[in-house]
C-alpha cells in the first residue's frame, strides 16, 4: 500500500498576492488609457477656436389678444352711510 503524506506550507500564497496587484495594474492602465483616449490631457489640442462673432437672434413677442367689447365691470356698490 501507498503512504500519504501531508504537507502543510507556511508561506501566506505570494502567488494571490501577485495576481491581485497584476489586475490592480491592468485596471489602473486601462483608466490612464481611456481617459487619454476620451480628452484628458489633449482634449484641448483638437478643438476649433470659437469665432468671436456676436450672435444676432431677432425673436418678436407674441401678439397680445385684443380685448373682446362683452367686458362688462360692475363696481361693487357704496354701502349706505351708518345713522348716528
Amino acid at each position: 500500500m501507498r503512504e500519504v503524506r501531508e504537507v502543510h506550507h507556511t508561506d501566506s500564497g505570494g502567488t494571490a498576492v501577485g495576481m491581485m496587484v497584476g489586475i490592480v495594474l491592468v485596471v489602473v492602465l486601462l483608466a490612464l488609457g481611456a481617459f487619454f483616449f476620451f480628452g484628458g490631457a489633449m482634449r484641448g489640442a483638437n478643438t476649433p477656436q470659437p469665432n468671436n462673432n456676436p450672435t444676432n437672434i431677432q425673436v418678436n413677442p407674441p401678439q397680445a389678444p385684443a380685448p373682446s367689447g362683452n367686458v362688462n365691470v360692475n363696481p361693487p356698490s357704496q354701502p349706505a352711510p351708518s345713522k348716528p
